[in-house]
């Protein structure tokens, strides 16, 4: 038989409760029993329904939709400057596009150009991701 800590040791102990406790077998056996128990107490935690906290909307009857999310001032402002920014940077990379076509025998400039145009197909991708993400919210 082994017993589990008490007194102070047990202040250590995940549980924190400084219960007493007896377990047949070893040391061993006693981590065993005991990973167990917190794995079921963890596994009962997670399927109570949780208290949400106080400020938090939620609906008052049962049949009432929760308010839907609006764009923030600053996210309107950034929708107006990021329609702007992908046009410009559609422009630009149609004219690098255009450059790299019609002249590549300067190694050099044509590498550079390349570099632009792919750091600014990059940024345009990110754009248009966080333009997607606002536009689907309504105004």
């Amino acid at each position: 038989i082994c017993r589990s800590m008490k007194g102070p040791a047990a202040l250590n102990h995940p549980n924190r409760e400084g219960r007493v406790g007896e377990y047949a077998g070893n040391f061993s056996d006693t981590l065993e029993a005991r990973t167990a128990a917190l794995e079921a107490a963890s596994a009962a935690a997670v399927q109570r329904p949780s208290r949400q906290a106080p400020g938090v909307d939620t609906p008052a009857a049962e049949g009432e939709r929760p308010r839907a999310r609006k764009l923030s001032m600053r996210e309107k402002r950034e929708l107006a400057s990021l329609e702007t920014e992908i046009e410009t940077a559609e422009t630009r990379c149609k004219a690098l596009e255009n450059l790299l076509a019609a002249d590549s025998t300067d190694y050099a400039l044509t590498q550079s150009r390349f570099t632009e145009l792919e750091t600014l197909r990059a940024r345009l991708d990110v754009a248009m991701e966080r333009w997607a993400e606002l536009s689907e919210i309504p105004q």
